[in-house]
């Protein structure tokens, strides 16, 4: 079984040389940002990792499980085990990608007189913008949870069972949510049931824990909506077009030469029937994200991570158009894409590099609290996720600097990087007692304090919504059946 998938791989790789090395290219470079960078989401996922496999005792609630369950070689062999899971992540997205694009071809993308092999290496590359590479795997889930939308949708235009693909997006980022009513398109009564069955199967043993553990079986979503909408609506901000054009980044030319084409198909007497479906399914999808985009109040440009995909089918389809015109210089424009691209990586890779370190203050005051034999006290900070991926035992400000001192436990503070919630200043705490000091870090404690004294570490696991049902019910108050919602939640569940 091994020598048989090693010599399909060996197969591929001599059928696809340059594709292979675009991938090669890729995979050395999210190696070489997780080496020089540590992403606030990627510590919470290794942190609740921890928390599952009996390592650890701080879960974020609000998080999906899958990707955290992936790292289960993180808690085994600690570092190298988060690169099994870029391996993984970026295996599955290389896939996933060649799957879809090698299927788009087949159904039209034949006809640009293009080879098959040159198709998937443009598709690969437009899926990998700079922007793709800077989001894809910092904070962890973005590529992961793309791949698995890749193969959910190469099985839904092929018309195959699909539910259990869409779960596992699901599991990765709870935004794949809103592809579920894609269950119910289809004339087979049959498939939707099954694809319905796929999914819950899949969501099944997550929706149980979470039952078992505080008594809702959708907890965590609800948790994961409240935290990232709800109580963030006072602070909406508008849609920033600025990130849409970072997201675009450099296919912004074949991304219009596309959507014109596009638009003078769907007025054309006699349209391309073949590729009518296909074009109008991308254009629902990028609606999605950007209506996903747009009612998200904080607004980023890594929430438009998703958009690479239909952009990537866009600019294709303009790319190829634009082909057309110049086919004679086929070869030397296919060559000049490939090498302005790898020029790119480089400089993103050199922007990388300058700028790793950044986050050795996180691993420097850790060092210093483990050094003291501090592991098992209670030590606070609003930087408490990337401190508690190297101590486990850092939680977040809750209380002032000077009660947390008074109960014995320990403040960690980084001057130059303070945050919207901290509740003090600089000049506030220059009377604190003072554990150890530098320009990066203040680490404030009682001066008699020992592992012995201290106030220990304790386990935390519990969500900050206290009325799951009825923060559901609030989605269906437009349209008056919040109670209803809220009293059949109720029947279902505990709280």
């Amino acid at each position: 079984m091994i020598k048989k998938t090693f010599d399909k791989s060996l197969s591929f790789i001599r059928e696809n040389k340059i594709l292979s090395f675009c991938f090669l290219v890729v995979y050395i470079y999210f190696i070489l940002q997780h080496c020089w960078a540590l992403g606030w989401d990627f510590a919470a996922y290794v942190i609740n990792a921890r928390y599952f496999f009996n390592k650890g005792d701080y879960l974020e609630v609000a998080r999906a499980p899958l990707m955290s369950l992936l790292l289960a070689g993180s808690v085994l062999f600690g570092k190298i085990g988060e690169y099994f899971y870029i391996t993984f992540a970026s295996l599955l997205f290389f896939f996933a990608n060649f799957k879809l694009s090698s299927l788009l071809y087949s159904k039209f993308f034949y006809k640009y007189e293009i080879d098959k092999k040159y198709f998937n290496l443009v598709f690969f590359i437009f899926s990998l913008t700079p922007f793709v590479l800077s989001y894809g795997l910092i904070e962890g889930t973005e590529l992961l949870g793309l791949a698995f939308f890749e193969i959910f949708l190469f099985y839904f235009i092929e018309n195959r069972y699909f539910g259990h693909f869409l779960g596992l997006a699901v599991l990765t980022r709870y935004n794949f949510l809103v592809f579920f009513p894609f269950i119910f398109i289809n004339r087979d009564y049959k498939k939707i049931l099954k694809n319905l069955l796929l999914f819950i199967l899949i969501l099944s043993p997550w929706m149980i824990f979470n039952y078992i553990k505080w008594g809702n079986f959708f907890m965590s979503i609800i948790e994961s909506y409240n935290l990232n909408i709800l109580t963030r609506l006072p602070l909406m901000k508008p849609f920033n077009y600025h990130d849409l054009f970072l997201s675009i980044n450099f296919l912004i030319i074949f991304l219009i030469f596309g959507l014109v084409y596009i638009f003078l198909n769907f007025t054309m007497k006699e349209k391309i029937k073949a590729r009518v479906f296909y074009d109008i399914l991308f254009l629902v999808i990028s609606f999605i994200f950007l209506w996903d985009y747009f009612v998200t109040p904080f607004k980023i440009p890594r929430y438009l991570f998703n958009l690479s995909l239909p952009l990537a089918y866009f600019s294709t389809t303009g790319f190829l158009i634009f082909l057309k015109f110049f086919y004679k210089y086929k070869n030397k424009i296919l060559f000049g894409i490939f090498i302005f691209w790898l020029i790119l990586i480089f400089s993103i890779t050199y922007h990388n590099f300058i700028l790793r370190g950044y986050d050795d203050m996180y691993s420097q005051s850790a060092k210093v609290i483990l050094d003291k034999d501090l592991k098992e006290c209670y030590v606070a900070s609003h930087h408490w996720v990337p401190l508690n991926y190297y101590t486990n035992n850092a939680y977040s400000l809750w209380k002032t600097p000077q009660e947390v001192i008074n109960i014995k436990g320990i403040v960690v503070i980084f001057p130059q990087d303070l945050t919207v919630g901290d509740s003090f200043t600089l000049e506030s705490i220059k009377d604190l007692p003072v554990l150890e000091s530098n320009m990066r870090y203040i680490i404030l404690a009682h001066p008699d304090l020992t592992s012995e004294n201290c106030a220990k570490r304790f386990p935390y696991d519990v969500p900050a919504v206290k009325d799951p049902c009825r923060i559901i019910s609030k989605r269906f108050q437009s349209i008056k059946i919040n109670n209803i919602v809220e009293k059949g939640c109720l029947f279902f569940n505990k709280v």
